[in-house]
């Protein structure tokens, strides 16, 4: 027994897709005059028409928001002009008479492209506000943020410091289509929340998902959030100076700390990054094998209720402490200070037993790896 497929395919996620067994149904219908009586629909939709082989998107909806109001044609080529400000013409996009990019950038745009599939994503957990800001200092114009709140759905331009209100279990995402956030601890763009809201996705969406930090690129984004619960993804390998100084400074309600990767430290890449996290309990694993100077500086520093170490480094950073003429660099100066009274420390055999704020936590027991 023999099964053909040739005409069976799946469509990804909820986009809309030209073959026969879509994933979500509703993105296939037989003709526009269809479209109205589609079930559940909702803003930015996309939809085939299987008489002309049309793709549509959905404007608006009516006001008990349970049909399509408005829609149009989605086409790439065809020198249409969207309601947004875009004019899609051959391989270009204009705004406002401009010419500003190819059609890759428009494919990002309209959501088409496969790398959005992770972008960095905020869920309310309850009802909750975000807005993206920058410090009084900042030189950064932030030209090209974007932002939707349906996933495959299309980017719409994000100005900073635009609050947006989440209803329970609503999402917004976030895309940077420059490889520049911040630059410096005075130039800098970070986050405001309130409610309680769950973070996931790839934080480098913020930097066109770029595969490395840039100095200070997320130096305190999320300093201060104490609605943020879970942290997002941070891929990136190749690490900068200060990239994930201050991240999460301050976020008392964060219990599960993100994956660090990166085996290849930079100078204070971590520094205070975790600082003041009073609800995390476990440290991520730390896999680089050589310190940097500063590297996990004050990283844990007023952990109150962290018990759980692995390490993989095989000695010890000089600590410059109260030596006059010199700059505090130490790799893991105070980086366990008022953390848990007792837990466990993971480490090489290697690695020599010091202990107190800048080496092993005093009463924590010693596990060799």
């Amino acid at each position: 027994m023999s099964i053909i497929t040739d005409n069976i395919g799946v469509a990804k996620s909820v986009t809309v897709d030209i073959t026969d067994t879509p994933l979500d149904a509703r993105t296939r219908c037989n003709s526009e005059a269809d479209i109205p009586n589609i079930k559940n629909p909702y803003v930015g939709m996309q939809i085939y028409t299987v008489s002309d082989g049309k793709i549509w998107v959905v404007r608006s909806l009516n006001a008990a928001e349970t049909s399509v109001l408005t829609y149009e044609e989605l086409n790439l080529s065809g020198g249409m002009e969207f309601s947004d400000g875009f004019i899609v013409d051959g391989n270009t996009v204009t705004v406002d008479t401009e010419k500003i990019a190819t059609i890759e950038y428009v494919n990002s745009v309209f959501g088409f492209s496969t790398k959005h599939a992770t972008a960095l994503t905020f869920t309310a957990l309850e009802d909750s506000t975000i807005c993206l800001t920058k410090s009084e200092e900042c030189t950064i114009d932030f030209n090209n943020l974007y932002y939707r709140k349906v996933i495959n759905g299309l980017w719409y331009k994000y100005t900073v410091g635009t609050e947006i209100a989440l209803k329970t279990g609503e999402l917004v995402q976030f895309w940077n289509a420059e490889n520049t956030l911040s630059v410096g601890q005075n130039n800098h763009a970070y986050f405001e929340m309130t409610g309680k809201i769950a973070a996931s996705g790839n934080i480098q969406s913020l930097l066109n998902y770029s595969d490395s930090c840039s100095e200070y690129c997320y130096y305190s984004l999320f300093e201060g959030c104490k609605s943020l619960i879970t942290a997002p993804e941070l891929p990136a390998t190749t690490l900068a100076e200060q990239c994930y100084g201050s991240m999460f400074m301050g976020c008392t309600s964060l219990t599960i700390a993100p994956e660090l990767p990166a085996t290849t430290l930079a100078t204070a890449c971590y520094a205070q990054m975790f600082s003041g996290c009073t609800s995390l309990t476990t440290a991520p694993e730390l896999p680089a094998t050589t310190l940097v100077d500063g590297c996990y500086n004050s990283m844990f520093k007023s952990c109150m209720n962290l018990s759980s170490i692995s390490v993989a480094f095989e000695g010890w950073g000089d600590i410059l402490e109260g030596i006059p003429g010199f700059i505090d660099q130490g790799a893991t100066l105070n980086w366990v200070k008022n953390v848990a009274k007792s837990g466990t420390f993971a480490k090489p055999a290697v690695l020599g037993e010091r202990y107190g704020v800048h080496y092993i936590p005093v009463g924590w027991t010693v596990i060799n790896k």
